[in-house]
């Protein structure tokens, strides 16, 4: 943080970014009072904040006419505060029970205190079991599927977020190049693809989260698409299918290559030909 700035500079997007996406999705509310957003991608994009829910749920709740509440374990608490401009946090602990009922508490508490009578809720990513206990919780509170605000919003890219995009691109580019320089008969497919990963993670800047892929697969392994590697050497005349992806805070870039090792045997350039003749035909 910038101490005396007019705004707080957070560890992934600025605050007025974040706010945009706010003012953004409150316009397209169709009915009700609020958002309720549970989902890792949504709640990410609406707080700021990304909480994988590895069995412990981060709900952000974005409400019409007042400041938004960010539910989660208490010991997310320190990356709210670095990363999220929201100030209404709410925790709970795994002593509290099960994680589902302790976070519906909190965002029940929340719409409670504003009198919402409308909830909005996310029914493409909600959970049934989150569901019924917040209508359960809450039997005088009517609820409305307002998964259309937020893919509505989230559907454009802002400027921050291609710029993600594109540093994403630039670090599976580099994967590439790093398959591209070792590809060659008797090298491990395995091999390949930790060179193609390190490349990309040490390509990274060291201000941004990444994490790093490499899928391969060569002859007819080639049409299981992002298996993973395996210690098999790279056989000569065959066609290996390498993916390398990256995700720069959760915003991924991919480059995907099939590539011919030496001269193809007749039966793969017949394979070939089939292959490029239904593309063809599909484009027509």
């Amino acid at each position: 943080m910038t101490a005396g700035s007019e705004e707080r500079t957070l560890g992934v997007f600025s605050e007025t970014e974040v706010r945009r996406r706010w003012g953004e999705v409150r316009s397209r509310l169709a009915h009700a009072e609020c958002v309720v957003s549970p989902t890792f991608h949504n709640s990410y994009y609406l707080s700021g904040l990304p909480v994988k829910p590895w069995g412990r749920y981060a709900i952000t709740v974005l409400f019409r006419d007042h400041d938004p509440v960010l539910v989660l374990p208490e010991f997310e608490q320190t990356a709210a505060a670095d990363l999220s401009p929201i100030r209404d946090v709410r925790t709970y602990r795994d002593g509290e029970g099960p994680s589902l009922d302790a976070a519906c508490r909190r965002v029940a508490d929340a719409l409670r205190e504003r009198g919402v009578r409308v909830v909005g809720i996310e029914s493409f990513g909600m959970s049934v079991a989150m569901f019924e206990r917040l209508r359960l919780t809450l039997p005088e509170v009517a609820f409305w599927d307002e998964t259309a605000a937020i893919d509505e919003t989230r559907i454009r890219s802002s400027e921050e977020e291609i710029a993600f995009l594109r540093e994403a691109c630039r670090l599976s580019a580099l994967g590439m190049r790093a398959v591209l320089a070792g590809l060659r008969p008797g090298a491990i497919e395995t091999r390949l693809s930790e060179e193609a990963r390190l490349a990309m993670e040490r390509g990274a800047r060291p201000d941004q989260q990444v994490d790093a892929t490499a899928y391969m697969q060569q002859g007819v392994r080639s049409l299981l698409c992002h298996a993973g590697a395996t210690n098999e050497p790279i056989a000569a005349g065959q066609v290996s299918e390498v993916v390398c992806e990256a995700h720069v805070w959760h915003y991924q870039g991919t480059v995907e290559r099939g590539i011919l090792v030496g001269t193809p045997p007749p039966e793969v350039e017949r394979a070939y030909a089939v292959t490029l003749e239904a593309y063809r035909q599909s484009l027509a």
